[in-house]
C-alpha cells in the first residue's frame, strides 16, 4: 500500500464515538455541568415538578456513565489501531502516540480553567500506560486487568 493510498476509516468507530460524545453532552447539560456532588438541597431546588425528576431517572438509568465507559473504549481502541497501523507499516509509533497525548494534556488543562470536571488530563496521563501494555501478552494484560478490578 502507497502512501497515498490509506486506509479507510472505520465508519462504526467514528459513529460511536459521535453518539458517545452526543451522550456525554446530554448528561453534562442535566447536570448542569457538575462534576461533583451538588450542594445540600441544590438538586431539589433545580427541580420543578415530577416531569424533572422523570427525566432524572431516564437520564441516569440509560446514559450516566455508559457513554463515558464507550467513549473511554473508544479511546484505547483508537490508540490499539494506530500502533497496529505503525507496526504494519514498519512503524513506531510509540513517541507520536505520547506527543499526542502531550497535546491532549495541555488542551485537558485549558479545559480544566472552565470545567471543573475535565476527563482529558486524566485521559492523557493515564493513555501512557498504554505504550508499555501494548507489547504485553493477552495473558499478562487479562492479569493486570483482574488484578485492577479486584483492588
Amino acid at each position: 500500500m502507497t502512501e497515498l493510498q490509506k486506509k479507510p476509516r472505520i465508519d462504526i468507530i467514528d459513529a460511536l464515538r459521535g453518539i458517545s460524545l452526543a451522550g456525554i453532552v446530554i448528561v453534562h447539560m442535566v447536570e448542569n455541568y457538575l462534576a461533583s456532588l451538588p450542594p445540600e438541597g441544590a438538586m431539589e431546588a433545580a427541580h420543578q415538578g415530577t416531569f424533572d425528576y422523570v427525566i432524572d431517572g431516564i437520564i441516569l438509568l440509560l446514559l450516566r456513565g455508559k457513554f463515558f465507559a464507550l467513549f473511554s473504549f473508544l479511546f484505547g481502541l483508537s490508540f490499539f489501531i494506530q500502533m497496529k497501523n505503525a507496526d504494519l507499516k514498519g512503524r513506531d509509533y510509540q513517541l507520536r502516540f505520547l506527543w499526542r497525548l502531550a497535546l491532549l494534556l495541555l488542551l485537558g488543562y485549558f479545559h480544566s480553567l472552565f470545567y471543573r470536571g475535565d476527563i482529558l488530563t486524566i485521559y492523557a496521563l493515564l493513555g501512557v500506560f498504554l505504550v508499555p501494555f501494548y507489547r504485553l501478552k493477552k495473558q499478562w494484560i487479562l492479569g493486570f486487568s483482574v488484578l485492577i478490578f479486584w483492588v
